[in-house]
């Protein structure tokens, strides 16, 4: 059983460096300081949806084949294709990315990812205007005001708020949930003092 620290977890923007997995018969068996999406993806690849076998349409209906095969397929496609587009990557690891750069290069084609879905409109709007930006180590450090609008950043990006929000605790800028939770325990505090105090005035009459 092996223990590796420091991994980074590439499901989302929040790109968490911070993973321990816990890797045992050379599968991940455990995963901490991960989300609920983070542990899901990484323990998830074994389940018994996932396709293992390269599969190929034959007669209509898609089929088992061995790697070697699939793989002659689909250098023949892309060798064929006028303009292809090789689509994705938005879950895939830094290393496969570099890969596939360097593919799609090869054969002439371009690449694209899942975000224009989403970002589509959004990136539009960058190209007419453009955009302020800054790193997401910026945000933790320095930012005193955060928007989220027109997102779920507990479903999308669960740690989002932990790492580099609410809940961090920045270089310039203090965590307002900690700032929050003092407040409260001075609250709860200053009830006591009131309280014993009352108790100790209604005694002495």
């Amino acid at each position: 059983m092996t223990v590796i620290n420091s991994v980074a977890c590439p499901i989302c923007g929040c790109l968490c460096d911070d993973i321990e997995v816990t890797v045992e018969n050379n599968e991940v068996v455990k995963v901490k300081n991960g989300c609920a999406i983070c542990e899901s993806k990484f323990i998830g690849y074994r389940g018994e949806h996932r396709i293992k076998t390269p599969l190929m349409r034959k007669d209509g209906k898609l089929v088992p084949v061995s790697m070697n095969e699939a793989v002659h397929a689909a250098a023949e496609i892309l060798a064929n294709a006028t303009y292809p587009i090789l689509y994705g990557w938005s879950s895939t690891s830094s290393e496969a990315q570099r890969v596939g750069v360097e593919l799609t290069e090869e054969v002439g084609g371009i690449m694209d990812n899942t975000a224009v879905v989403c970002h589509g409109p959004s990136i539009l709007g960058v190209q007419e205007v453009g955009i302020p930006t800054c790193t997401l180590g910026q945000i933790r450090h320095r930012a005193d005001l955060i928007i989220y609008w027109g997102c779920d950043p507990w479903s999308a990006h669960p740690r989002h708020l932990e790492r580099y929000t609410s809940f961090t605790e920045g270089r310039f800028e203090k965590s307002e949930w900690k700032a929050y939770m003092q407040k409260l325990k001075s609250q709860a505090g200053q009830k006591k003092m009131q309280s014993a105090m009352r108790i100790e005035t209604a005694s002495l009459r």
